[in-house]
């Protein structure tokens, strides 16, 4: 994996978070707007209805804590990939990267914040990118080969 595909991954990530935040929300709405119908027969045999609140119930909480869960690991990439950007010991570098991949500014924009010209922001970019390349961070993330296995192996709490 280069520099750029790893920090390629914000974008991916960022969608995925705002997905999963979504879908947390949903779920949370979905289980505060149960409520009883009264006179209804709880715990009776024989009625296929008779668990149908409650089974949802379970399976909205049960959905609820695989989405915290995806959540979590993907906010631990993203914070991966940030502390990989601040090794960066040059600031103009890591202020590049810093607004190209986390903030997602387009390039005229991230050439405006750091004073500089289109052109010379991408020579500037490359040279990030090839000091990004020689962090500890970077390097244990490209020898683990993928974000599952990274995150199996514990890496992140480790570094």
């Amino acid at each position: 994996m280069t520099a750029k595909e790893f920090l390629g991954l914000m974008k991916d990530i960022q969608t995925d978070i705002e997905t999963l935040q979504d879908q947390l929300r949903t779920i949370q709405q979905s289980l505060t707007s149960v409520t009883p119908v009264y006179g209804e027969k709880i715990g009776c045999s024989g009625s296929h209805n008779v668990h149908s609140r409650s089974d949802r119930m379970g399976d909205a909480v049960d959905t609820e804590c695989e989405l915290k869960e995806a959540l979590k690991k993907q906010i631990a990439i993203q914070s991966y990939i940030i502390s990989a950007i601040n090794e960066v010991p040059d600031i103009q570098y890591r202020a590049v990267l810093h607004w190209r991949y986390v903030q997602q500014l387009p390039w005229n924009s991230v050439a405006e914040k750091v004073h500089m010209t289109e052109d010379g922001i991408y020579k500037k970019h490359r040279k990030a990118l090839a000091e990004l390349e020689k962090t500890k961070k970077f390097k244990n993330w490209a020898v683990q080969g993928s974000c599952g296995q990274f995150l199996e192996l514990d890496i992140i709490d480790k570094t």
